[in-house]
């Protein structure tokens, strides 16, 4: 039985409609798009970076949507309020991924590859144990969570999002630090889809499913992360190595036709891993480093340059498009309509609390490892809470893959009752489904908005100011965070109720798919 389907009779939008609706969302976000690139470097007086300022032009340009939404078309309106993780991880992720592939510093990436795979891998495997398994202890037992669906909270929440921080830190004065970060940041994506792909591959076989409850699961989850990672890399590696003697071939190629092979070829490696259900992250990251190591010498001057500005402004216009669309979601009526309010608020401080404790259970004992191991510069602990800090930020990947694992594609308001299947706890899978939405938003946007303001103040504080005591620099850091955040609570309570508001009232029976 499906709710609040479209009725047969209603007539699909024609040609001409489907193109003016297209046009309106299209032109909407180039301009919001072009206000953020006019505005984004002026934030910084304000402490904020260019990712917090494209999520509140966002979350501005949502409530003067839903303030007009009665001069508006229905279709329009839910084209803009609604996040399509689809077109997310086939369109506006790779030249992302691709570009910090291709911009990576190889020389220090290299040197510390043994830390970067430690923190991105080790580290984002605790950080989801430690989140799934204290949402399982905590929300099992009175029916909020199953167990795959803590699991599954555990991999989302374990995607970080380190930008903040790589805006503050300056690669040439603190090389060895801004090395981990931004390589702990890339493979963290990647081993938190992986790992989502393996609760998703281990749940979806009944058998597997029947066996979860044994010891046998966290062997079966251990494998197919392996096999997955494992599969991803080589497959990226291959790709960038295939790129590099093909260019090495041809010769006499035209500056365009250089772009677009290189372009093209890597976007097939993402591609080509994702049908086959391995990490197109990480292959398409593997293929980027292998590509700017081996293919770029082989084609010319003109086209090597182009093809580095060019990614790089695919990321730059890509990166400001996530982040707005995060910002515009986060206003959907219809989410909150759907939403159990107090189970997502309950989610969402627990979240938020695991955030801080899950880090420091594996920076710690990581970088206390580096600092035994390492025979190059050694992490103090100002660098250690830099790491830390730098890894409670969740951004747009967190946001997609919980659409991809809990909207199922069908619509928050197209949901089977009941299908969540024999561990399903709530009562309506549509609520259920849209409660868990609900509290990855209001967490990513809390960490963007919230942790992301403070980063430039923070890190300013420790890197710029040595000679201070570290405990009195923490001080005047958490007396400047507290004094920031202490209006947020009363803020995110008078958004929620208005959404609730607005989505009882004619905005309603708008159907947000």
């Amino acid at each position: 039985m499906v709710d609040a389907a479209p009725s047969p009779a209603q007539p699909e939008p024609s040609t001409f409609q489907s193109v003016e609706i297209t046009s309106w969302t299209t032109g909407c976000l180039v301009l919001l798009v072009v206000i953020w690139s006019l505005t984004g470097h002026h934030v910084k007086r304000w402490n904020l970076n260019e990712g917090s300022a494209a999520c509140a032009l966002g979350l501005v340009s949502g409530l003067v949507i839903l303030a007009f939404q009665s001069y508006m078309q229905k279709e329009v309106v839910k084209e803009l309020l609604g996040f399509n993780a689809a077109s997310f991880f086939a369109f506006l992720l790779p030249p992302v991924i691709f570009w910090a592939g291709l911009s990576v510093e190889k020389k220090l990436f290299f040197s510390h590859i043994g830390s970067i795979l430690t923190l991105g891998i080790l580290g984002t495997a605790v950080c989801f144990v430690v989140t799934a398994l204290v949402l399982w202890l905590t929300f099992s037992h009175i029916g909020v969570l199953s167990l795959q669906e803590s699991l599954a909270m555990g991999a989302i929440f374990s995607a970080t999002d380190s930008v903040a921080t790589l805006q503050v830190l300056n690669q040439d004065s603190m090389p060895v630090l801004f090395s981990l970060v931004f390589g702990e940041g890339v493979i963290n994506d990647a081993t938190s889809v992986v790992l989502l792909g393996a609760v998703d591959r281990m749940f979806s076989n009944t058998a597997a499913s029947q066996a979860s409850s044994s010891g046998s699961m966290w062997g079966g989850l251990l494998l197919t992360f392996m096999y997955l990672f494992v599969t991803s890399l080589c497959m990226g590696v291959a790709t960038g190595l295939g790129i590099a003697f093909l260019m090495k071939r041809l010769e006499g190629q035209g500056v365009h036709q250089e772009v677009a092979l290189v372009g093209l070829l890597s976007y097939l490696s993402y591609l080509l891993a994702e049908v086959g259900g391995l990490s197109g992250i990480l292959s398409l990251f593997c293929c980027g480093i292998v590509v700017s190591h081996f293919a770029l010498p082989n084609i010319s001057n003109v086209g090597r340059t182009t093809t580095l500005n060019a990614f790089r402004t695919l990321s730059y216009i890509s990166e400001g498009i996530i982040f707005i669309y995060v910002g515009m979601d986060a206003l959907d009526p219809a989410k909150w309509r759907n939403a159990h309010v107090g189970q997502a608020g309950s989610l969402c401080v627990v979240l938020l609390l695991l955030l801080f404790i899950s880090r420091a259970c594996s920076v710690l004992p990581i970088a206390l490892a580096h600092n035994l191991l390492s025979t190059t510069q050694k992490l103090n602990s100002r660098d250690i809470i830099i790491i830390w800090w730098s890894g409670l930020m969740r951004g747009a990947v967190s946001v997609a893959l919980a659409y991809y694992y809990f909207d199922y594609g069908a619509g928050m308001t197209t949901y089977e009752a009941g299908s969540g299947g024999a561990e399903g706890p709530a009562p309506s899978s549509q609520q259920h489904r849209a409660t868990l939405i609900v509290a990855t938003l209001v967490v990513v946007l809390i960490t963007v908005l919230g942790l992301g303001n403070l980063t430039n103040t923070l890190t300013q504080l420790l890197v710029e100011e040595p000679e201070r005591g570290l405990w009195e620099l923490l001080w005047r850091g958490a007396y400047g965070c507290g004094h920031r955040l202490a209006h947020l609570p009363a803020l995110l309570c008078g958004l929620a109720q208005r959404m609730r508001k607005e989505g009882e009232g004619t905005f309603g029976v708008v159907k947000v798919g």
